[in-house]
């Protein structure tokens, strides 16, 4: 592990005092999930008072502990630990951090934002640019105010490229995680009706989104899907001058083209043309959506003047993480697509397009409500139901939104519904037959999650019959 802060620079940023010299190597916040050598912080406001854990942390090798409640520190003799790094507040403290990181770091910083793809597209950047030098990429989805400065602050300082998520539900939440990372490179990966109940709409959520771009210097890039031209001109408003701007599309205008798409049941490929060049990207993994954004991935290799043939054959290795579509092989040769991370109008469409692809005599979807959609939210449910009647979709699903379109469905295709997706589970387990396929998705708090889990526990085979995310 690579040390990421020293006792001078911890006090420089915070402002802090410790009483001896300290070599973290990690970040951590939660401590079930500390290693040695992490810096503990010790955030109130959660769940629990992470204070709490304090003295848990110092039994699991926490270099030091940053906290601020220093009454409880008194009452439970802490304050004069020397592994204490006391600030006058633990927030303001991390974001004077991350400020200083970033001042330090001299590599290249991208910035990833979109409705939908985020992550998958942080994911595809940590596989393209790592051949090319270290990359670190923010862990899981931190890509709000708290995750943003925990992820700078845990950049190695030898690292060449870093790639940050960055995300919103509101508007006004982009531009100050924008200015604390200050990228080189701006990503949208796309705009859709993802919050739309909190933003209005697609055009609201296209302005927010596109004030990530407000922060590149001129020797920047904006780089972003090819969208409709009102949202295309939005936001090119954002794009300060001299920035330049690379688009990814189909269209013969776009800086990076999408060309001749083939989709089968387990792979996707597709040409690539950029200045008169050609090149074939293939996956190992089925989707046009994941096409899209690896395509987003290569044109930010092409975007740092980077030859990109060494992407190309990384990328080709990429699988989806967990609950992003991570692909579990059950018992009975039951096929079973994880998708439960999180759901949008636009997502689940396109792992549908997915399920589509299978030729198994029995595809089914286990579907949960999806929220945030506020008065769209009825027409972006109803869009479901033909797609599934026209490929006899079985529907097993759970909430109030997702029961009209269940309600609709022929009797054939109506698997079952329950007002839970814990009341699920037992008729999807006694509905399964060899050779099913399934896939599941809905909202983070529909907990689909838990289908998945008990379909795992239930119908497992051996432990290498899963495929296994990559890190």
């Amino acid at each position: 592990m690579s040390l990421l802060w020293n006792r001078e620079q911890l006090e420089k940023a915070t402002g802090g005092k410790l009483k001896t010299d300290v070599a973290v190597t990690g970040i951590a916040i939660n401590s079930l999930e500390l290693k040695k050598g992490d810096l503990f912080i010790a955030l109130q406001g959660g769940r629990k008072d992470a204070h709490l854990f304090i003295e848990k942390a110092l039994e699991a090798g926490a270099s030091c502990i940053m906290a601020d409640n220093q009454k409880f520190l008194k009452e439970n003799n802490l304050l004069s630990h020397e592994k204490i790094l006391l600030v006058k507040d633990c927030i303001q403290a991390l974001t004077k951090m991350a400020s200083f990181a970033r001042e330090n770091f001299t590599g290249h910083v991208l910035a990833v934002t979109g409705s939908v793809g985020k992550t998958t597209t942080k994911d595809m950047l940590f596989k393209a640019l790592s051949p090319y030098g270290k990359t670190f990429v923010s862990k899981k989805s931190l890509n709000n105010h708290l995750g943003v400065p925990l992820s700078l602050i845990a950049i190695p300082k030898d690292a060449t490229f870093a790639v940050l998520e960055v995300g919103m539900n509101h508007e006004g939440e982009i531009l100050p995680l924008a200015k604390m990372i200050q990228p080189k490179i701006g990503i949208i990966t796309a705009i859709n009706k993802a919050h739309a109940g909190n933003m209005g709409g697609e055009i609201e959520i296209a302005k927010e989104k596109a004030t990530l771009f407000r922060t590149l210097p001129a020797s920047g890039t904006a780089l972003h899907a090819d969208f409709p031209e009102i949202i295309n001109n939005i936001i090119a408003q954002e794009i300060p001058k001299n920035v330049k701007i690379f688009t990814v599309g189909k269209n013969l205008k776009n800086n990076l083209r999408i060309e001749k798409a083939t989709l089968t049941s387990e792979e996707s490929s597709c040409l690539l043309e950029y200045q008169n060049q050609s090149f074939s990207l293939q996956l190992s993994a089925p989707g046009e959506h994941l096409l899209e954004d690896a395509a987003i991935a290569i044109a930010s290799v092409l975007a740092l003047n980077l030859e990109p043939s060494k992407a190309l054959k990384a990328i080709q290795q990429f699988k989806p993480g967990y609950g992003r579509g991570e692909k579990h092989l059950l018992k009975k040769n039951i096929t079973l697509i994880d998708e439960t991370h999180n759901a949008s109008p636009a997502s689940v469409r396109a792992a549908l397009k997915t399920l589509f692809l299978q030729k198994s005599s029995r595809r089914i979807v286990i579907l949960g409500d999806m929220l945030e959609l506020g008065d769209f939210s009825q027409e972006e449910h109803a869009s479901l139901l033909p797609l599934l009647v026209a490929e006899k979709i079985v529907l097993f699903c759970c909430g109030t939104a997702m029961k009209a379109i269940f309600e609709k469905l022929p009797p054939e295709l109506q698997g079952g519904y329950a007002p839970t997706s814990e009341a699920l589970i037992q008729p999807i387990q006694k509905y399964l037959q060899d050779g099913d396929y399934l896939l599941a998705k809905g909202s983070h708090s529909m907990r689909v999650d838990k289908v998945v889990q008990a379909l795992k526990n239930n119908f497992s085979q051996n432990q290498t019959a899963t495929e296994k995310t990559q890190s």
